[in-house]
């Protein structure tokens, strides 16, 4: 029978479940290929606590445990995880020896800087898989290393019971050992995704060892809604294993050299998870090479990913259970009542397929009247059965979202428990409604508007920003027409004077910039819908302005998107009451231009104080305004791209707006 020995921080990581599971699984493993184990520990300061630790961990399953100076005998292989025996004496006793490391980086680097020598081995494992590739900047030290993932023995960890009620996972918040530069450590890696739980609307828990002299970052995990529980809740390994195979899903940083030098190593802690059933969301350090993800395992790089892919590409089951039940939401709004407007179809959209990407049962309903030609274009849509064209036959939804006011069905109207008027026509409606005009406010419970500033109605008017469905809107096309871009209508409808001040439509805020093709050698293209007799058309048209059809080149939704994701820049006009009220209002569709990397330049309505200006948005009150903003462009088209969508991910990103505003209507709880 082959002699293998385990050598390994037993009685030096006292009172770490996860810690002596890294050990005891080697253990465990060898003996079920029939060899003879035992564990080791060269431990020349433990206490007799740790030390007792470490052999009630053993014993727990059936193995014996000794400190290195205690064995006497040798074998025919020691595993060394981590160089742990540094006697050469002791590792002579062993007809071969293996060096396990489980820190790629550290154990390299160190080496390397002369701070832990790597001592002589006949063979190097490592589970940082990528080192050696040209890619990974970890340098071999002269040794050949050889690929290894750390193993788990499946009958320790069988299939755990029930379904998705948080994400856990057990961590120390600051390492014993400083780090490398330039790479950070995992704490530093924490702080990216500090907002997380709130961005996801999910539960987030930690079994965390956290120094007193953190407090600050205990306070930060606090306030943005991690729920840290004493990790002593796995301190022995049979603690630990219940606590992975009683949690719904684990969520991990790395460490920041595993990450920033693509090592590949992957987490221990993970195997187990994934072993006992428990889909994983763990930071990527290149692992994706060399074990396959996309279901049960997913990697993030960004705060961003980790909220697509941990609150959504884990399932939406796993999602509606977290909430603790699925809502059924009824999104009405126009799609097809006029039809071949592409942009307006996705201002509904993005409320629809936002709401579904939270893990919700939505429907749609455009109230407007059937025509063949309402009818020919909702059936194109694709949208399934749950989308409904005129008449609404679906049940009564947990929550209305009434874009507009469009539906008026007291079925609807006196039933579902929470009915939200959406105000995408911010200080018209209000001022309609004081002129005793019906704009559909009556039968509902909440009033939100894309507007910071309304007119009073009575109300209480809360704001939001208009969502993107990020992933829908994805960066990388290329510029197909070199120009500022945009969609429009030239009128709308009629204009309103308030106390004495005309609240008009985009013609009037158009005319004012007439003459600004002439004073810049960059190209203007407006997809403009403009009656052949007005005679602003030909006045445009003289002073350089390319005209396009908006049928043609954004009539139906993927039209749309394409128009802006070919697009160089958006000059985005608003209409002249926007702007007069300085009601704040801001564009889905420079939200979709955001989105898709390109830069927006669009008249001031106020919106700086929503989202920030200056990098990739600009705000402009007259022609001067386009003008510094393109040479800005002109100067870093670059920076102000990524700037763009930047901004799309931090303040329009649909997951956050909708789930704030789901949160602000009484839908879900307060973060």
């Amino acid at each position: 029978m082959t002699a293998v020995a385990v050598a390994g921080a037993l009685a030096g990581k006292q009172g770490n479940g996860g810690e002596a599971w890294v050990r005891l699984s080697y253990a465990l493993g060898f003996r079920r290929l029939g060899c003879d184990v035992r564990l080791v520990e060269e431990a020349p300061d433990a206490s007799p606590e740790a030390v007792d630790y470490a052999r009630g961990a053993a014993a727990s399953f059936d193995l014996d445990f000794a400190l290195a100076h205690e064995a006497q005998e040798g074998g025919d292989l020691l595993i060394n995880i981590s160089g742990n025996v540094r006697s050469r004496g002791l590792r002579r006793r062993f007809r071969r020896t293996a060096f396990v490391d489980i820190d790629p980086g550290f154990t390299q680097l160190w080496h390397q800087q002369g701070i832990e020598w790597i001592p002589k081995h006949d063979v190097y494992f490592t589970i940082g898989e990528n080192i050696g590739r040209n890619d990974c900047p970890i340098p071999t030290c002269g040794i050949e290393w050889r690929s290894t993932r750390p193993p788990v023995v499946l009958d320790e960890w069988p299939v755990a019971d029930g379904g998705f009620d948080r994400f856990t996972t057990v961590a120390t918040w600051r390492s014993p050992f400083g780090p490398i530069e330039p790479y950070g450590l995992k704490h530093h890696e924490w702080r990216k995704v500090l907002g997380l739980p709130g961005l996801a609307g999910l539960p987030f828990e930690v079994a965390l060892a956290i120094d007193a002299a953190d407090a600050a970052d205990r306070q930060a995990l606090d306030a943005h809604g991690w729920r840290l529980v004493d990790p002593a809740v796995a301190a022995e390994p049979q603690a630990f294993r219940e606590y992975v195979r009683g949690s719904g899903a684990e969520f991990s940083v790395a460490q920041g050299i595993y990450a920033e030098t693509r090592s590949g190593w992957f987490s221990d802690r993970s195997v187990r998870y994934l072993a006992s059933g428990r889909p994983a969301l763990v930071q990527d350090t290149g692992f994706a090479r060399t074990l396959p993800v996309g279901e049960g395992l997913l990697g993030f790089r960004t705060l961003n990913e980790a909220v697509e892919r941990g609150a959504f590409r884990l399932g939406q089951g796993a999602c509606r259970a977290a909430r603790g039940r699925v809502m059924k939401i009824l999104v009405a709004g126009m799609v097809a009542a006029d039809p071949h407007q592409g942009g307006a179809t996705w201002a509904v959209l993005q409320y629809v397929l936002g709401l579904e990407q939270l893990g919700h049962e939505v429907w749609l309903v455009d109230p407007a009247e059937v025509t063949g030609e309402a009818d020919r274009y909702f059936a194109g849509l694709g949208l399934g059965p749950q989308a409904f064209l005129g008449q609404y036959g679906g049940p009564v939804p947990d929550l209305l979202l009434n874009v507009s006011g469009m539906l008026r069905d007291e079925r609807i109207l006196d039933h579902a428990p929470i009915r939200v008027y959406v105000d995408l026509d911010p200080v018209f409606n209000q001022l309609w409604h004081a002129q005793g005009v019906d704009v559909g406010l009556d039968g509902h419970t909440h009033f939100v508007t894309v507007g910071r500033q309304v007119p009073a109605t009575g109300h209480d008017w809360i704001h939001t920003l208009p969502p993107v469905v990020l992933e829908r809107w994805p960066v990388g096309d290329p510029v197909e027409v070199d120009a500022f871009t945009t969609v429009a209508n030239f009128r709308g409808y009629g204009s309103i004077v308030h106390d004495g001040v005309r609240h008009g439509q985009k013609a009037h805020s158009l005319r004012p910039l007439v003459e600004l093709p002439r004073l810049t050698n960059e190209h203007f293209a407006l997809a403009l819908d403009i009656h052949q007799d007005e005679p602003d058309l030909a006045v445009l048209r003289e002073h350089g302005w390319e005209l396009v059809d908006p049928r043609r080149v954004a009539g139906t939704p993927e039209d749309y998107a394409s128009f802006i994701r070919g697009s160089k820049a958006e000059l985005g006009i608003a209409k002249e009451g926007y702007v007069v009220s300085r009601c704040g209002w801001f564009s889905d569709r420079s939200a979709a231009y955001l989105a898709s990397g390109r830069p927006v330049v669009a008249q001031d309505t106020g919106f700086g104080e929503s989202v920030p200006t200056g990098a990739g948005l600009f705000a402009f009150s007259d022609t001067d305004g386009v003008l510094g903003a393109v040479e800005a462009l002109r100067f870093d088209y670059g920076r102000h791209s990524r700037a763009a969508r930047s901004i799309s991910e931090e303040y329009l990103d649909s997951r956050r707006v909708l789930t704030r505003l789901l949160r602000e209507v009484g839908a879900l709880p307060p973060a």
